[in-house]
């Protein structure tokens, strides 16, 4: 089954109001830096309440005792998953995946690994200097990722059919860049529909601006839910 997580990167006024319109439908909501850096505790304590799963998307990159004293940071939130550069290296995603595991079980979050962003294509990570194609070395993130313990990836849903051979079923891939047929697409380059990610076995699908800036977010997050 796959299930929606709808990304709230706006300011805690409309945030508020699109949770309060979507609680019913949605049981995920990801916070990202444009909120967390501007919202009030309540804000995050109100979704508790309303037994929201709080997604921290900050994708963490940098030693691994930092990211190890970020992670401890933020569990007073309780929340259900936090997102890591896989470019940080082992080092640091093991370091990530040990301070979780000495937690108690029902404190530990889920984590997932970033691959490649789906705002990049191909030259872009040619200009980063990768020597692999674009798909390879998703397929190389996701590896490393689950070798270290990682619960799963973020990755574009162009990729899920190579993850899922090289790394199985039950790995868990969250997938962004969503897009309903004919919508905007952004900066986003790797998109694909809520349909065909569902068909092709995402877990979890990302999806922002086409709720938070539509006049009818609540319709929209029906439509995506019949597609999935």
């Amino acid at each position: 089954m796959t299930e929606l997580i709808v990304a709230l990167d706006v300011e805690e006024k409309k945030a508020t109001e699109l949770v309060n319109l979507l609680s019913e439908e949605v049981e995920i909501f990801k916070i990202g830096f444009p909120l967390f850096s501007t919202c009030s505790p309540e804000f995050i304590k109100k979704l508790q309440e309303k037994k929201k799963k709080i997604f921290f998307d900050f994708k963490f990159h940098d030693i691994p005792a930092t990211v190890s004293r970020a992670v401890l940071a933020l569990m007073k939130y309780k929340p259900f998953a936090f997102t890591l550069h896989i470019s940080g290296g082992e080092k640091m995603l093991k370091e990530a995946v040990d301070t979780v595991r000495h937690q108690p079980v029902v404190m530990r979050p889920l984590l997932f690994g970033v691959t490649v962003l789906t705002s990049l294509e191909e030259e872009d990570i040619e200009v980063l200097g990768f020597k692999r194609k674009l798909s390879n070395q998703v397929v190389r993130f996701a590896l490393l990722a689950k070798n270290v313990g990682l619960n799963g990836i973020v990755a574009s849903g162009r990729e899920i059919d190579l993850i899922r051979k090289a790394c199985g079923e039950d790995f868990l891939l969250v997938v962004p860049g969503i897009r309903l047929a004919g919508e905007e697409i952004y900066d986003q380059r790797r998109t694909i529909t809520p349909a065909l990610a569902s068909a092709k076995g995402a877990n979890y699908i990302v999806v922002g601006r086409p709720i938070t800036e539509s006049e009818e977010p609540l319709t929209i997050v029906k439509k995506i839910k019949q597609e999935i």
